[in-house]
């Protein structure tokens, strides 16, 4: 990936041609407009990468080019397709070969895959939600869920495989997915929302009101290099009286704003 000098603004990227052909255009497609509003690092690209904190300047001047992202369930062919070259893109350094993103657990009854495209349907991000109710999670392999949780809170969505390539919508694209797995919680009734992450995540995540779960939540994952990860959970039935007291920027956006584009259907 190549950024213009000083300004973070992508005018190459090897990995998606399409997208670093756009970053050029001047025109005024909402790709233009995001790369003076929200430039991104060299070397930011994804995988499992935090939800970026926010100020409400920067909230304030969301509502547009969130309103330019859609996210709905990958279920077709094409979809699928799409949703694996998003995630093997920020997963390369874990996974070899490309097939091996298409986990298994990505075919049972309880997943959803979640699908971020722009307006011409071309892939910016991806997310997985295995619900409990309807099967194992991926922390079912490393913890036992069930001692490990506080009492009352099953059922549990857990949100996994989180990528969103490198580029200067980054921030909008991985909210709008927060977004959509917050309403499959809220609208499914599930109790608790499950994540696991590494030690450089979990401010962002206190952020958004996230809560370690315990000291026994912590595992070393052994397809993902190792890396130790910490269980983290929101109730989901709390959280918005909690972010309501605590004068949280995102509330509005993200459990009050309507956005029909974004969809966990």
């Amino acid at each position: 990936m190549i950024y213009a000098v000083g300004t973070g603004r992508v005018i190459a990227n090897a990995a998606s041609p399409w997208l670093g052909r756009r970053f050029e255009d001047q025109s005024e497609g909402w790709a233009s407009r995001f790369a003076d509003r929200a430039p991104v690092s060299p070397g930011s690209t994804v995988g499992e990468e935090p939800v970026p904190g926010m100020t409400c300047g920067e909230v304030g001047r969301l509502s547009h080019p969130f309103d330019e992202i859609r996210v709905r369930r990958a279920v077709n062919k094409t979809d699928l397709e799409k949703v694996y070259e998003v995630r093997y893109r920020g997963y390369a350094k874990y996974f070899s070969d490309p097939m091996q993103v298409r986990e298994p657990l990505g075919q049972t009854p309880g997943c959803v895959l979640l699908l971020a495209t722009d307006a011409q349907d071309h892939a910016l991000g991806t997310l997985r939600i295995l619900d409990r109710r309807r099967g194992a999670i991926e922390l079912d392999s490393y913890l036992d869920v069930d001692q490990l949780l506080p009492e009352g809170q099953h059922p549990v969505a857990e949100a996994t495989r989180y990528s969103v390539p490198a580029n200067p919508a980054s921030k909008w694209i991985k909210l709008a997915l927060c977004k959509a797995y917050f309403q499959y919680c809220r609208d499914t009734l599930a109790k608790t929302m499950l994540i696991w992450i590494r030690k450089c995540a979990e401010r962002e995540y206190q952020r958004m009101l996230f809560e370690r779960v315990n000291s026994n939540g912590g595992f070393s994952h052994p397809r993902l290099g190792a890396v130790p990860h910490q269980t983290w959970m929101l109730d989901v039935q709390t959280a918005p009286a909690r972010y309501r007291a605590s004068a949280y920027p995102l509330y509005q956006l993200l459990y009050e704003a309507e956005h029909p584009n974004i969809r966990y259907d």
